[in-house]
């Protein structure tokens, strides 16, 4: 090959411009081509089933579904709080159109604080034969938001913070079933969601919609990667430095002179007290008005022992 540091400088810039031209059509073409290939892969059998009406007030859906369907637009959404907005013949034609796949801010709704209703109305064509519908749906609140869903005007599930006297837990995602219609085949989804802090992401985070096997299915997997990611490593980290702080205490009351066995133990100590309670806040079993409480005294006597 000719050594180029004996042409002259144009040339060189001629050679040097044509090889990052090469090299940058050589990069972007296996991009273009796989981009190519997912345009032209056909739509999945469960998204040709759900038909938008074009003003989003209606969904329909088919009375059996095999997958699963998201229900992200077609939502109406009010803040506030009355029971009439449950009933099925509700109008809710001026509430305001939202979609879960954006939040409440950047729809320009205004942070709130306390109570928010959403509602959906299904159309499934064409019944079954047995005037039973075999449908279910997977719904995920968003972080400490409470919610109680009623389906035609009859409430069939709710979160465990979602009492008399609503209080703020980790909230759990759920499945509840869709068994009947209407007498005009309609199936209207009230969801009526309440969160002690101010709400700008809207606490309908996902909800998706599918036979009852599937959407069970879903559920399990869910469930599973929650305690993943936020039980199953922490339980572990918290046995051990358990098993430590135990020795360590052991090591003190054999000698009481060393007292630097008592601080590692109640170092380690805190460490696991601190360790339940993210597990027991990621899981639902302690409200946020007492992790509020319990994690900054755990923290307290961390730094303390450290020290």
């Amino acid at each position: 090959m000719e050594n180029t540091s004996k042409m002259p400088g144009r040339i060189r810039s001629r050679i040097r411009f044509r090889i990052s031209v090469c090299l940058t059509l050589a990069c972007l073409f296996p991009l273009c081509l796989c981009s190519r290939m997912a345009a032209s892969q056909p739509p999945s059998a469960a998204s040709q089933n759900l038909v938008d009406t074009g003003n989003h007030d209606h969904l329909v859906i088919p009375s059996a579904i095999h997958g699963v369907i998201k229900l992200d637009s077609g939502w109406r959404f009010h803040t506030g709080d009355d029971p009439a907005w449950a009933d099925p013949n509700f109008d809710d034609s001026g509430w305001q159109k939202v979609d879960l796949q954006s939040t409440l801010a950047e729809q320009g709704i205004e942070s709130y604080t306390g109570y928010g209703w959403y509602r959906l109305r299904l159309e499934p064509v064409p019944l079954p034969d047995s005037g039973q519908l075999d449908l279910a749906l997977f719904v995920v609140p968003y972080s400490v938001g409470q919610m109680e869903v009623a389906i035609n005007g009859v409430p069939v599930a709710r979160t465990q913070g979602m009492t008399d006297h609503p209080t703020m837990y980790q909230s759990l995602p759920f499945t509840l079933p869709i068994t009947h219609a209407n007498a005009d085949g309609t199936v209207e989804i009230a969801i009526r969601t309440w969160a002690g802090l101010s709400v700008s992401h809207g606490l309908l985070d996902r909800v998706h919609l599918g036979d009852s096997s599937t959407m069970q299915e879903t559920l399990e997997m869910a469930i599973s990667r929650r305690w993943g990611r936020n039980a199953i490593s922490g339980l572990l980290a918290g046995l051990l430095f358990f098993l430590v702080s135990g020795l360590a205490a052991t090591l003190y009351l054999a000698q009481r002179n060393h007292s630097e066995y008592l601080w590692l133990s109640l170092l380690c100590l805190s460490v696991t007290l601190r360790g339940i309670g993210e597990t027991a806040w990621g899981l639902s079993w302690m409200p946020l008005s007492v992790y509020a409480i319990f994690s900054p005294w755990t923290s307290w006597l961390f730094l303390v022992a450290t020290l």
